[in-house]
């Protein structure tokens, strides 16, 4: 059973008249609190109390104030969250922010996560790792503040010394479709030699132009399953991906299925693996498209090695292979889309299923003669 949300009440300082905020355990509890502070109000404007008690009293009532602690809020926080981003907040919070877990949230004061800076920097984290924990424990409690939760921001306006940004590098991938062309006929000799040389399963040439030309994540093909497929393979429900390193099956991102068209190239392909996969006696109707090597289902979310890949753009040729990863595939869905489409944005996010165009455009490269200039 979740945890009730605590109320924020506005109140005037009797003696000051400055407002203040109370967090309450519940809206009775607020009330009563508003009850006394009149009460006090009144009993000093009649001169039944002095000033010195009026203040006493009022300290009372903001002591009885709620005080959660860090940990508590980033657990709330990242229960708001999508399983991914949820799970990278419970990451920090058991690291970079476990010491600061059993404190309670307003006393972390701009000496006190100054103080915290200095410990993990001691510890030797990166900057950056260092920024990516102060972002998710800021927003954390932003959230608590909205929610509620939380009466104010405990440092203010502080903002801590500069910390560097991770420094960034311009993932590669095919720009253009003969690019794609080369990648995969790499890739076909690549299943080829392995199939032949070492008589194992190899399947990089049809996961690479699955992956490229359906704009999958790597979790989403690896949960991939034949009867996902219409009949003839032309079109393909998404709507499933593993989750972490095992074989835990949970929604696409953003829970948003779709029902994605196969163009043709890929159906041939498609057709030809299935043959494949039927031969070395694989369930080709309710079974796993892209299996792993021992052809079960996969343990993690990986359909193709950074190593592999990297290997195959070598062979093809290609520039930069140390700056490929298997994201690459889907950085290629968005930019030979965006060409296909002719800088249609509504329709180049639908097919791209990005939320929004600042989340689509990391996906998106820009021509080779723009770089080279």
């Amino acid at each position: 059973m979740g945890r009730r949300p605590l109320t924020v009440v506005q109140v005037k300082d009797p003696l000051t008249g400055r407002r203040v905020q109370i967090t309450c355990t519940s809206r009775s509890a607020g009330e009563r609190v508003k009850a006394d502070v009149a009460r006090i109000r009144r009993d000093l404007a009649e001169g039944i109390i002095a000033p010195e008690d009026a203040h006493a009293r009022f300290r009372r009532l903001r002591g009885a104030e709620p005080h959660p602690l860090a940990r508590d809020v980033l657990e709330a926080y990242a229960s708001t969250l999508g399983v991914a981003s949820a799970r990278n907040v419970r990451g920090l919070a058991r690291t970079l922010l476990e010491a600061l877990g059993p404190m309670q949230v307003r006393s972390l004061t701009p000496p006190a996560l100054g103080r915290w800076i200095a410990g993990v920097r001691a510890q030797q984290y990166a900057e950056s790792s260092i920024r990516v924990a102060w972002l998710a424990l800021q927003a954390a409690v932003h959230a608590a503040v909205a929610a509620g939760t939380l009466a104010r921001i405990p440092w203010l306006g502080w903002h801590p010394p500069k910390l560097a940004r991770a420094r960034s590098r311009v993932r590669e991938c095919c720009r253009t479709a003969e690019e794609l062309k080369l990648l995969f006929a790499a890739a076909m000799d690549y299943d080829i030699e392995r199939r032949e040389k070492f008589g194992s399963y190899s399947a990089a040439a049809v996961t690479i132009l699955a992956v490229a030309r359906l704009g999958l994540r790597s979790g989403e093909a690896a949960a991939l399953r034949w009867s996902d497929f219409a009949p003839e393979l032309e079109s393909v429900r998404v709507e499933r991906t593993i989750i972490g390193n095992g074989r835990k099956l949970g929604p696409v991102k953003g829970r948003r299925a779709a029902v994605l068209g196969v163009p043709a190239p890929l159906r041939q392909e498609l057709a030809v693996h299935r043959n494949y996969l039927r031969e070395l006696g694989c369930d080709v109707d309710r079974g796993v498209v892209l299996p792993a090597p021992d052809l079960g289902p996969r343990d993690g979310a990986s359909v193709l090695s950074h190593e592999t890949l990297r290997e195959i753009v070598h062979r093809a040729g290609l520039p930069r292979p140390d700056a490929w990863t298997t994201t690459s595939l889907r950085d290629t869905h968005s930019t030979l889309s965006a060409h296909e489409l002719g800088g249609d944005l509504g329709a180049w996010l639908e097919v791209t299923r990005h939320a929004s165009l600042s989340a689509a455009q990391r996906y998106l490269a820009p021509p080779r003669a723009k770089l080279l200039n």
